[in-house]
């Protein structure tokens, strides 16, 4: 049976003559020189840095500090290629991203001019096994340095910062964001690695209620005799569970999954 991996690329490269004529010594030079030009949003304390060519399974530089995150010098990742960091992910984290997230992004992309895609910015985290042998959480921001016509993605520029003790390790939160306004997110989703961690509590679901009766959170509060504080992060908890952006995608998703 193939892995998810194999799959992703014997997609990926079904096409590859077509984006092979893209590519020259030029563009390759403009690539290398954009990491010392990266948009700052991408940074979150002193990331990891690296560029890649997505055809070619191949890193075409990655900064040094990614010996401080996983322990393996950019010489390890540059020569082992994508195949050997793959190696090396959690297995649940890698089915999800190329069973899922890498093709929400691609079908992201194909409603968007090939001119604009260099200004979104796609984050994800995901478990690495460190030298170690114990496993970093990462948080992963890759933006779009060119894309072929039908908007597959041919290079990438990424940022990867451990997060291991800012997150909770048995999720996965994949964004898309705007950069050219980074306070609002254009997409999100949350994948519970544990299926229990998704189910709504007793206590959700009788916030849920009040809010669909028009509640706000502060009658909530007073009705169960709890902060406001609490109501809030029980609303924001339910929000994610449910994968809604706001209150009214909330109320069609409790519908349509006989919640209320």
């Amino acid at each position: 049976m193939q892995s998810a991996s194999s799959k992703f690329y014997n997609f990926l490269t079904a096409s590859k003559p077509t984006y092979e004529v893209l590519k020259n010594e030029r563009l390759v030079a403009e690539i290398l020189t954009k990491i010392n030009t990266t948009n700052t949003s991408l940074a979150m304390g002193v990331p990891t840095l690296f560029v890649l060519d997505q055809l070619e399974k191949k890193y075409l530089t990655m900064s040094p500090t990614v010996k401080s995150l996983t322990g393996f010098s950019s010489k390890y990742f540059m020569d082992g290629g994508v195949d050997l960091s793959m190696s090396r992910y959690d297995p649940q984290g890698l089915q999800i991203y190329f069973g899922d997230i890498y093709f929400r992004n691609i079908e992201f992309l194909r409603n968007q001019p090939v001119q604009n895609h260099s200004s979104f910015c796609f984050s994800y985290n995901y478990k690495f096994k460190a030298k170690d042998g114990c496993y970093r959480t990462i948080l992963q921001k890759m933006t779009i340095i060119q894309s072929a016509a039908d908007g597959v993605p041919l290079y990438l520029l990424f940022s990867a910062t451990d997060i291991t003790h800012y997150s909770n390790k048995n999720k996965i939160i994949h964004t898309i964001q705007n950069l050219e306004n980074p306070e609002s997110l254009v997409y999100k989703k949350v994948y519970f690695l544990n299926e229990e961690d998704a189910i709504l509590s007793a206590r959700e679901i009788e916030i849920l209620k009040w809010v669909s009766e028009g509640l706000s959170s502060k009658q909530i509060a007073d009705k169960l005799f709890l902060s406001i504080h609490t109501i809030h992060n029980h609303r924001k908890n339910i929000l994610e569970k449910c994968n809604s952006a706001n209150s009214a995608d909330l109320m069609r998703y409790a519908v349509q999954n006989g919640l209320l």
